[in-house]
């Protein structure tokens, strides 16, 4: 079954799929069609409808790989909580909700 998927996708790694982003933003330099990008990349229609998007507005600098964002999980702990309500009245209930549930 050689169409269009993602087993390819799980496969390529970051230089691989910018590199078939760069591709396709030579293709749409040259005019070609969204549609005719995907057959000839062997990708979904709407990966590059999103690259072309990105593409006008940005040129090739918007299809380069970037870093993967790894965002530090924000939990707060059962005291901090209602140090971060500023209304004292609202803090109160918060603390005493935040220690009636541990």
């Amino acid at each position: 079954m050689g169409g269009m998927g993602t087993s390819n996708a799980v496969r390529w790694g970051p230089a691989e799929r910018e590199a078939r982003r760069m591709q396709a933003a030579s293709l749409f330099e040259q005019g070609v069609r969204q549609v005719q990008v995907a057959r000839l990349l062997g990708v979904f229609r709407q990966a590059v409808g999103q690259w072309h998007g990105a593409w006008q507005e940005g040129g090739r600098d918007a299809l380069v790989a970037r870093p993967a964002r790894h965002f530090a999980r924000n939990f707060l702990g059962p005291f901090e909580v209602g140090r971060r309500v500023p209304d004292p009245s609202v803090r109160e209930l918060v603390e005493a909700a935040v220690v009636s549930t541990f």
